[in-house]
């Protein structure tokens, strides 16, 4: 019986590790890889504190101060969005980031021939994801993709203070196999998110009142521009994550005391590019792991603005990285004209849903979709 039990968990390691084992990105990832952009977000947002602990600790009464909390918070978020959104009226970001994305998606790294799909809405991508969605594509004669798929969610945001504005993406890899039965399953394979922060001087203060008044005195104009340079900044680390280069960098492990210094401030992670203005750092590890970068702002005082240098003198102008980083092929990609549903949500094997927001890391999963 001993020697049973012994054996029954060693198989169970064995088994163990072999459902472990680690994915590894094919280079390219697929020579005509369908790829969906979720480009729903029509104004910039002010994120809110996460209050999840508090409704965690306390049970029902800490789930309802929790709410409370946040009905709060997002309620004077809402108001103090007014006043930089009208900064920004017209400001297409969404038409950026498509172009951004279109001149460098087709890579050595991710796919020659990229076959671009764009969801005007979350609801767009949920919807044609389901397995209704996906049998509806399939009657009309656009057979839905299998194999590898790539799913993109870009964002634009203000943090609660408004101390920082940033644009991020979150990048997921799908497999998509058809059942026997005619039902689709996607199962997450990889995720990572992206993002490039232009935050204030802190040294003037962080209260959230006074930055109101330091973003006006930056103005609408170069608000703009350093969103472009935000979009330039996110679609540039996606393309250089998938390279050779970038590849072989993320396989370095990042120690917990690496670090690197920009004008005189230390930073915490490995430094992977840098020029006058911004610099690029990689820190976490495994599915944790993320790329982001910061553009610090230089500022006279509470409400006067020196924008930085290297917002540069064009609004779309992209900021390159110095030394022998790799720069992104600036070829149009590949748009299928029959191409049709991409991709389902990060996490489990599931009927296909909408790729999850960048603020979230999924972790892998599993189970049959039903």
């Amino acid at each position: 019986m001993k020697f049973r039990v012994i054996a029954c968990m060693a198989l169970l390691c064995v088994s163990s590790t072999v459902s472990a084992k680690k994915y590894v990105l094919p280079a390219p990832v697929a020579q005509e890889l369908p790829v969906e952009v979720t480009l729903s977000q029509q104004e910039i947002a002010i994120d809110t504190p996460d209050n999840s602990a508090v409704a965690g600790q306390f049970g029902l009464i800490g789930a309802l101060v929790g709410a409370a909390i946040s009905n709060s918070q997002a309620k004077t978020a809402e108001e103090r969005a007014g006043q930089i959104r009208n900064l920004l009226i017209d400001y297409r970001f969404n038409e950026d980031f498509e172009r951004a994305i279109r001149a460098k998606i087709a890579s050595d790294g991710i796919s020659p021939s990229p076959q671009l799909v764009l969801r005007d809405t979350v609801w767009d991508a949920y919807s044609a994801n389901t397995q209704a969605g996906l049998k509806q594509s399939e009657a009309a004669g656009k057979e839905p993709p299998t194999g590898t798929l790539m799913a993109i969610t870009p964002r634009y945001a203000l943090s609660y203070t408004l101390q920082e504005m940033y644009v991020s993406a979150f990048v997921s890899i799908l497999q998509r196999t058809k059942k026997p039965n005619g039902k689709y399953k996607d199962k997450w394979m990889w995720s990572r998110s992206y993002r490039f922060t232009i935050p204030l001087n802190p040294s003037y203060g962080l209260k959230p009142e006074t930055n109101i008044g330091r973003w006006q005195a930056i103005g609408g104009p170069e608000m703009q521009r350093m969103l472009k340079i935000g979009v330039e900044q996110v679609t540039d680390m996606i393309v250089y994550d998938f390279s050779a280069e970038g590849r072989a960098e993320a396989e370095r492990k990042v120690d917990k005391k690496e670090a690197g210094e920009f004008k005189g401030n230390k930073t915490f992670g490995r430094q992977v590019r840098t020029s006058d203005e911004w610099y690029w750092l990689r820190a976490g590890k495994g599915y944790m792991m993320t790329l982001s970068g910061r553009m610090p702002l230089e500022l006279d005082g509470p409400a006067t603005a020196k924008p930085a240098a290297s917002v540069g003198a064009e609004a779309s102008a992209t900021a390159m990285p110095s030394g022998d980083a790799a720069t992104a092929p600036a070829n149009p990609a590949a748009v299928s004209a029959d191409a049709t549903v991409e991709h389902a949500s990060a996490g489990t094997d599931v009927d296909a849903a909408p790729a999850n927001e960048a603020a979230a890391t999924p972790t892998p999963a599993d189970a049959d979709g039903q």
